[in-house]
């Protein structure tokens, strides 16, 4: 297997050859960043953790040059930068039990292109990737995002599963929260993944990400109050259904239409929400 960046970054914590640990995938997530996989899908690491049967793969697309430098990190160069972020990234495999991490290695300048999903150099990466594996579950960034990487690696990635052959296509595909939240998303139109006995794990895995946190970027804080206010928020007539909640959009339905059905796809969200919320407000003038 060739990847097309020759920086491309692959760890087998086992050490075993490539083409065995990622045969046994069973959850996959792909993020645009170092610590995107961390943030957004927790529930597919804790899933595989320690488990015989479930194995957590992470592919992460992009360097991480283009992050805030401040801090320690302020007078580093872009190369220095890389190589931090990957060992943290690296660590966090180990910790996290990892089968398999593979860093792609883009500039995010380079994901930001025209061309047809099918074109792009780390497109075919991935298409390389998921002809060893066949994850049940895949998780990446939601739709709804606001960072402009994500949207430039969830909506290829979108298109590219779109035209895979049904058998090859995951049972589960759920697009995550990192630059926005989806807890203004219906409780019908999204899915609440538990994070139920993943405190200590969370905690190991949101603090490695120094570069950023002493950056002055909180990350650690910020992604483990979004999880509590998730579990608390999701509903004022009961209980908290867990300590915390990642928040999902379950896109596994559009992998089965065209590429064509994406956005009216998104707008039926926007539009429900849109009518709730200006009925509720009706309601009471």
């Amino acid at each position: 297997m060739n990847l097309h960046h020759p920086n491309a970054f692959i760890y087998i914590p086992s050490g075993e050859l490539i083409s065995t640990a990622l045969a046994r995938t069973t959850h996959l997530s792909i993020g645009a960043h170092p610590d995107d996989l961390e943030f957004m899908s927790l529930h597919g690491i804790a899933a595989c953790y320690d488990k015989s049967d479930a194995f957590f793969t992470g592919i992460v697309v992009t360097d991480g040059a283009g992050s805030v430098k401040s801090g320690p990190c302020a007078g580093m160069s872009a190369i220095e930068l890389i190589e931090i972020r990957q060992q943290e990234q690296k660590k966090a495999a180990d910790i996290g039990k990892y089968n398999a991490l593979l860093m792609l290695q883009y500039e995010s300048a380079e994901l930001k292109s025209s061309s047809p999903a099918s074109q792009r150099p780390w497109i075919q990466d991935i298409q390389s990737l998921l002809s060893l594996c066949q994850p049940q579950t895949i998780y990446s960034h939601n739709p709804f995002d606001k960072h402009p990487t994500h949207l430039a690696v969830i909506m290829p990635l979108l298109q590219f599963l779109q035209s895979l052959p049904p058998a090859q296509k995951p049972t589960h595909f759920y697009g995550c929260e990192v630059w926005r939240g989806l807890d203004w998303v219906l409780e019908e139109d999204r899915t609440s993944l538990s994070l139920h006995g993943t405190d200590s794990l969370s905690e190991k895995l949101n603090h490695l990400f120094v570069s950023q946190i002493d950056a002055g970027k909180n990350y650690a804080e910020a992604i483990r109050g979004r999880r509590i206010a998730n579990a608390t928020f999701t509903n004022p007539h009961s209980t908290d259904p867990a300590p915390q909640l990642e928040l999902a959009l379950d896109l596994t339905a559009l992998l089965h239409q065209n590429s064509d059905q994406i956005l009216p796809y998104l707008k039926t969200i926007l539009h429900r929400f849109e009518s709730e919320l200006l009925n509720n407000i009706q309601k009471n003038l």
